[in-house]
């Protein structure tokens, strides 16, 4: 039985990290207050309860600026 994490409380973000995690350059590592998503050696932080209703659009935003750096 494998139990399934909870990345964050909005659920756009949530399903987005879940998708992302099936990718082999991609990995999570978890902190004191926050789960950061390891890409290519960077962190990035997770919002677990994002306050801003554009929020999906900018951690999106953020993680293809992530992907696209060399």
């Amino acid at each position: 039985m494998m139990i399934e994490m909870k990345f964050s409380n909005n659920k756009d973000i949530h399903q987005f990290i879940s998708k992302l995690l099936k990718q082999e350059s991609i990995h999570l590592t978890k902190g004191k207050k926050h789960n950061f998503l390891m890409i290519r050696d960077r962190k990035l932080a997770i919002p677990s309860t994002p306050s801003d209703f554009r929020s999906f659009q900018q951690f999106k935003h953020d993680v293809n600026r992530f992907l696209r750096r060399n």
